[in-house]
């Protein structure tokens, strides 16, 4: 994974963001039931195939409204919305783990994005409410949350 437009506006946002990759890289790669239910989705990978794909580039967003957002189903391209900050490096980490299953083919109308959490030791930080595709669209289409 590669960073992109990494405009992370404080030293305590940037030091979050750090300790929520940290978690991604330390704490979930490895785990057999994450790696289970990402493979699961309908792009066949584990979690630490997806974690390691250099050409999946994540930005953070600093006004967005939206908790996370993917390209695509699919997609390469994943942003955090600074609303995420909020909750800590946790929060930070478990919206990830989402839009990183948009990426592994979760698709938007159904809880597999968030049911991911489930698996990969985030289930306290799990959202019901958490599917849906975005009402905007930019130059490249529809983005997916």
């Amino acid at each position: 994974m590669e960073l992109l437009g990494l405009n992370i506006p404080t030293q305590k946002s940037r030091k979050l963001w750090n300790a929520a990759l940290f978690i991604l890289k330390h704490n979930i790669r490895g785990m057999k039931p994450c790696n289970t239910c990402f493979s699961a989705l309908p792009g066949g990978r584990t979690f630490d195939q997806v974690i390691d794909d250099a050409s999946i580039f994540i930005s953070f967003d600093p006004s967005g409204p939206n908790s996370g957002v993917t390209n695509a189903v699919g997609g390469k391209e994943v942003t955090v919305s600074a609303s995420e900050f909020r909750g800590g490096r946790w929060t930070v980490a478990a919206t990830l783990v989402h839009e990183l299953a948009h990426v592994s083919g979760a698709g938007t109308t159904t809880l597999d994005a968030e049911n991911t959490l489930k698996c990969c030791g985030l289930f306290g930080l799990f959202r019901a409410g958490s599917i849906g595709m975005q009402d905007i669209e930019d130059d490249d289409g529809p983005r997916y949350a």
